[in-house]
């Protein structure tokens, strides 16, 4: 039925954004013959972006009790989906044929569909680059939390000091920690608060991070 504009998630304005700067990509690189490296961006785009991290989020909206949220992240997931088999068409023709015959609301064959233009009104480059900052803390807690050992079920709180710019976007994401990072709690610091004690810590490019080292290991051990 289309994407509502007026419900997007930051992820959601995250992955739209993501999909057109790989269609503007891969079209260009198509036209100039530059079929090795369009190969390796849709690749990248299909598995880092779609599949090891928006499917995961959308899964928050796809499992919650709120139909618009999980009608929003259908549709969303639906476009994205339609789009990553059209780009992957010229490399894959067989097994994206036989895909998008099953998507609902198809009409006719792949080889004959349109291929993906990009949309400015689904370009949200400042939403995108708070999104990528939320994905670098996720990546560093799990770095951080597989360098101590830390059993995959085990949750910590996560304490955020936040570089100027950052703190709106950092306040509103405790549900991408949670689900991501593993977080029982967050707390947003002042910039003048005293770092935690016996805390491991990290320094992103949206904040600097905490994780009490007495919820993620045996101290005394």
């Amino acid at each position: 039925e289309g994407i509502p504009a007026d419900s997007l998630t930051l992820a959601d304005k995250w992955i739209l954004t993501k999909y057109q700067e790989a269609v503007r990509d891969i079209t260009q690189n198509l036209e100039n013959f530059d079929l090795g490296y369009a190969a390796t961006r849709i690749y990248d785009f299909a598995w880092s972006s779609f599949c090891d991290w928006y499917i995961e989020i959308a899964k928050q909206s796809l499992y919650s009790e709120d139909a618009a949220s999980k009608k929003t992240a259908q549709e969303v997931l639906y476009h994205v989906l339609t789009g990553i088999l059209k780009l992957l068409h010229p490399y894959m023709p067989f097994i994206t044929e036989e895909v998008y015959g099953y998507l609902p609301g198809v009409d006719g064959m792949l080889i004959s569909a349109a291929w993906p233009e990009a949309d400015p009104a689904l370009d949200f480059p400042a939403e995108a680059a708070a999104m990528e900052g939320i994905m670098e803390i996720v990546r560093t807690v799990r770095n951080m939390r597989a360098e101590m050992n830390v059993a995959p079920g085990r949750r910590a709180r996560l304490l955020l000091r936040p570089h100027e710019g950052w703190h709106d976007a950092l306040s509103t994401a405790e549900g991408y920690f949670t689900r991501l990072a593993f977080a029982s709690a967050l707390a947003i610091l002042e910039a003048d608060s005293p770092n935690p004690e016996k805390s491991a810590s990290a320094v992103t490019g949206a904040c600097e991070l905490f994780l009490p080292l007495g919820d993620l290991v045996d101290v005394e051990k």
